[in-house]
C-alpha cells in the first residue's frame, strides 16, 4: 500500500506538472512566499524544500539565502522536477539543486541543513512520523522547520467533494488530514520539535469564470479523485456543479476563500 500510494502521488503530479502553480493555481505561489516571509532565513543558510513542486517555496528561499547560500529542492515527481528546472532557468536562478527523492527516506547526512520547508505535502505521506523524523535528522541542532497545510474546505471544494461522493466512492490522495491548527500542532509535538508556532491565514482568490475554476481542479491533487470517475460521471459532475454555482453566483467572476495553517518549529 505504501509503495503503491507513493507511485500514485508521483503519477498524479507528473500529470499536473505543466499546469501546477500556473494561472488559476497561482495560490500555491502566494502561500509559498508567505511561508518563507514568516521564517527567519539568513543569507548564507543551506535550506531543503521537500515536495518542491515548481518552486513556490524554493524561489523565494533562493532570494533569501542569497549567492552564499544554497537551496535543495526534492520531489517524488520526475516531471515536476523537469518543469521546475525549466522555470529556474527562465528566472536565471542557479543556486537550487533538484533531486528526485522520497521524503520518508532522505539521502542526506545528519545535520545537513539550517532549515527544512515542506509546503502542502505532509498529508500525502504514508508515514508523517517517518518524514518528520527524517526532517529532524537532517536539520542542524536548533535548525528551523516550516510547513504548511490546508484548513477547512472552501465552499467550492466542499461542493465538488459532496457531488463526487454522490456519484461514486473515491479515495483521496491525502492520507492524513491535517486540516486544523491543533492537528498540526499535535504531529509536530509527537515528532519532538520544539518552540512550535502555528499561524492561520485566510485569503480570497478569484477565477474569471466558473469554467476556469473547474479546469484548475485538474491541475492539483483534486485530480486524483476526479480520475476515479467514469467519463459519464465526470460529465455529470461538471453539469451538477456548474448548475449549483450558477444559482448561487452573480456574474462570471468566481471567488474562493482558502484557509491555510503555517507551522514553525525548531529541531
Amino acid at each position: 500500500m505504501t509503495d503503491y500510494h507513493k507511485q500514485w502521488v508521483g503519477r498524479i503530479f507528473d500529470c499536473v506538472a505543466s499546469q501546477y502553480g500556473e494561472g488559476s493555481c497561482s495560490f500555491f505561489n502566494y502561500f509559498g512566499k508567505r511561508l518563507v516571509e514568516q521564517s527567519p532565513i539568513e543569507a548564507n543558510w543551506q535550506a531543503l524544500d521537500v515536495a518542491t513542486g515548481k518552486g513556490a517555496i524554493s524561489f523565494p528561499l533562493a532570494e533569501k539565502v542569497g549567492p552564499s547560500g544554497r537551496v535543495v529542492g526534492i520531489d517524488i515527481s520526475e516531471r515536476m522536477l523537469k518543469e521546475m528546472a525549466i522555470a529556474a532557468q527562465k528566472r536565471g536562478i542557479d543556486r537550487i539543486d533538484l533531486l528526485q527523492m522520497d521524503a520518508e527516506q532522505l539521502d542526506f547526512s545528519d545535520n545537513s541543513f539550517d532549515a527544512v520547508f515542506c509546503g502542502f505535502a505532509l498529508f500525502f505521506f504514508p508515514s508523517i512520523s517517518k518524514a518528520l523524523s527524517e526532517f529532524k535528522r537532517v536539520l542542524k541542532p536548533e535548525g528551523f522547520l516550516a510547513v504548511s497545510t490546508w484548513g477547512n474546505d472552501s465552499e467550492l471544494d466542499a461542493l465538488v467533494n459532496r457531488e463526487i461522493d454522490l456519484l461514486c466512492h473515491t479515495t483521496s490522495l491525502a492520507i492524513s488530514p491535517l486540516w486544523s491548527q491543533q492537528t498540526l500542532q499535535n504531529v509536530l509535538e509527537m515528532a519532538n520539535f520544539k518552540h512550535i508556532k502555528i499561524i492561520e491565514e485566510t485569503k480570497e482568490f478569484s477565477y474569471n469564470t466558473p469554467e476556469e475554476w473547474w479546469q484548475s481542479l485538474w491541475a492539483h491533487g483534486t485530480r486524483a479523485k476526479i480520475e476515479q470517475l467514469s467519463p459519464m460521471q465526470v460529465y455529470d459532475l461538471h453539469e451538477r456543479v456548474m448548475k449549483k454555482i450558477k444559482v448561487s453566483n452573480r456574474g462570471n467572476e468566481l471567488k474562493e476563500e482558502l484557509q491555510v495553517f503555517y507551522g514553525f518549529a525548531k529541531s
